[in-house]
Parts: structure tokens; C-alpha cells; sequence
């Protein structure tokens, strides 16, 4: 890595090919590392880290979302978000209806207890696991990584 932070700057002026290239790595390296934090939380309780981030993303939609909206706020295919959706309800921790052309989702009352069996503790894991972070910091990482994913997103109107 100190090669590439090295090579970063050319007479004085960013690189933007290995800025990018650097950018990519520590987000991955820290997606990786935070990613294992909630393995450790979730994976004792039977979960799965995809199923604990999948009822943590509907926690936050009390009256529930699509399932292509869903997905979308987890990173993953309609495809895998309809296999989650179907082991998630055969569980019974997540409710399903259909909309039309759409299937609308929420969290089940076993749903709502499951996430309170790991979301105080992981909660409490990922807050140390920022505490290099100053509040103001977070909130910048925070707004940055939103600009970044938006500038990463399919365009939805192509």
C-alpha cells in the first residue's frame, strides 16, 4: 500500500487513476473489517450477516418497502433479495404482500424481536469500532460515502 500512496502525488498534484485505485481499496478493506464486526455480532444468533442486514435495512421502513427498493438499499440483485425475502419469511421474520407487479415487505413481530436479540450490541461494536472518528468526521465520512453511492448508482431513468 505505501507504494501506492507513494505514487499517489506527482509533482506536487493528485493523481486522480491511483487516488481512485487507493479510494477503492481502503473502502473495501473497511467494508471488509466492518462487515466482519457484524459477522461476529449476528453469527452466534444463527444469522447470517446478510440476513441481519437485511431485517436491519426493513427495520428502518416501519410501514415496510418494495422489494425492489429493498434490495437496492442493500447492494444486491432483485434475485438474491427474492431468495433472502423467501428464507426471511420462512422464518417468519418478515412479512410479504403483493402490490400489483410488486411484492411489499415488513418486518413480522418475530422480526421486530430478532432484530432486538442483535441490534443493541452490534450497535454498540460498530459506535467503538468509529471512535478514531470524530462526531463532525462521521458525519462527513457519512454524507461523502452517500455522494459516492449515488454517483455509483444505475441511473434510473435509462
Amino acid at each position: 500500500m505505501l507504494a501506492l500512496i507513494v505514487n499517489l502525488v506527482d509533482n506536487g498534484e493528485v493523481k486522480p487513476g491511483p487516488l481512485a485505485w487507493s479510494i477503492t481499496d481502503r473502502v473495501g478493506y473497511a467494508h471488509a473489517m466492518l462487515g466482519g464486526i457484524v459477522e461476529e455480532r449476528v453469527a452466534p444468533l444463527g444469522l447470517s450477516r446478510a440476513q441481519a442486514v437485511a431485517l436491519a435495512v426493513l427495520g428502518e421502513f416501519p410501514g415496510g418497502l418494495s422489494q425492489a427498493a429493498w434490495a437496492r438499499l442493500q447492494g444486491v440483485s432483485r434475485q438474491h433479495a427474492h431468495t433472502l425475502a423467501r428464507r426471511l419469511q420462512a422464518e417468519g421474520w418478515i412479512e410479504g404482500k403483493r402490490a400489483g407487479r410488486e411484492r411489499h415487505l415488513r418486518l413480522s413481530t418475530g422480526g421486530r424481536r430478532r432484530m432486538a436479540s442483535f441490534r443493541p450490541k452490534m450497535e454498540t461494536r460498530l459506535e467503538k469500532a468509529l471512535a478514531g472518528l470524530a462526531p463532525g468526521e462521521r458525519r462527513d465520512l457519512h454524507r461523502l460515502l452517500g455522494l459516492l453511492v449515488k454517483t455509483l448508482e444505475p441511473d434510473e431513468q435509462s
